[in-house]
């Protein structure tokens, strides 16, 4: 996800290294809300939830106002194509006979 990143911001080595230390955090974190998934699904969501908007802002900290203006664009398209998925998933195309 670093590397994506870094391509996509065209991040400097400070940033890289920032950028490093957050995934890892958040990757962490990740993993050790893995077994509420299990037992407690809404539980689980809302953590997940905080997980993400966490990460972003620590995100957004590092970055310069462009590349806030590219990064915003980017979870603004990402979260445009995982609703549309959702709904994919939750009403499918009825097949034609």
């Amino acid at each position: 996800m670093t590397n994506y990143l870094h391509k996509q911001l065209e991040l400097n080595k400070e940033q890289v290294d920032k950028m490093y230390q957050i995934q890892l955090q958040a990757q962490r974190q990740y993993l050790e809300i893995q077994p509420i998934k299990k037992t407690d699904k809404e539980h689980y969501a809302l953590k997940e939830q905080s997980l993400l908007i966490d990460t972003d802002s620590r995100i957004e900290m590092i970055l310069n106002e462009n590349q806030t203006i590219v990064y915003k664009e980017m979870v603004r398209k990402k979260a445009a194509e995982e609703r549309v998925r959702e709904r994919r998933e939750k009403y499918p195309q009825k097949t034609e006979k």
